[in-house]
């Protein structure tokens, strides 16, 4: 693709970037719009009660499920990103696929810990720190299923609000992502 904008179009740096970028989110966004409407064809209802029997009847074996796709692909957006459109299909309910995203992240700090043994004494220290702080994660949320469900009914909740009015979204990322790291580093800085 970069090739295509630069010898074809006459795209470069900044220009070219951010083409590339556009490009990028339209190919993600396609995607997951596709694998959506096409992951209900593929799941058969039995298939789909299954799964979320036995994930919902057993939380470990979804941490274990979501630690091991982790490791394998060494990579937590993957698995996250496999995940969000069978919760959009309805395949998937978040009851039974939570324990799959919180295995994700304890399974991405042992990607980080193989990675840290050729990084010295200071990388695995913080390679230690992010799995131990996961770890706790998950033994502050998953042990005691009403807690378990604070995450998810917040979700739910989040969901009810973007469906009636997508601007919250654009309010709710502008608020997390923008507004409320720029009030931390100024409370920081004061």
């Amino acid at each position: 693709a970069k090739s295509f904008f630069e010898d074809t179009v006459g795209l470069e740096g900044s220009l070219l970037a951010g083409a590339l970028f556009v490009l990028a989110l339209v190919l993600i966004i396609g995607s997951l719009i596709l694998i959506t409407k096409n992951m209900k064809a593929l799941m058969a209802d039995r298939i789909e009660e299954w799964l979320n029997r036995v994930l919902r009847r057993s939380g470990l074996l979804g941490l274990a499920i979501g630690a091991c796709i982790t490791v394998v692909v060494q990579s937590s957006s993957i698995t996250t990103s496999l995940l969000v459109p069978m919760f959009g299909a309805g395949v998937l309910t978040l009851e039974a696929g939570f324990p799959i995203m919180i295995g994700a992240n304890i399974g991405t700090t042992i990607t980080a810990l193989l990675a840290s043994t050729v990084a010295g004494p200071a990388g695995l220290t913080i390679a230690v720190v992010h799995l131990l702080f996961n770890l706790c994660g998950t033994a502050l949320f998953f042990p005691v299923k009403r807690v378990r469900r604070i995450p998810i009914f917040l979700a739910e909740g989040l969901a009810t609000v973007a469906v009636r009015n997508r601007l919250w979204v654009v309010v709710y990322i502008f608020g997390v992502f923008v507004a409320l790291p720029i009030l931390a580093i100024m409370i920081w800085k004061s």
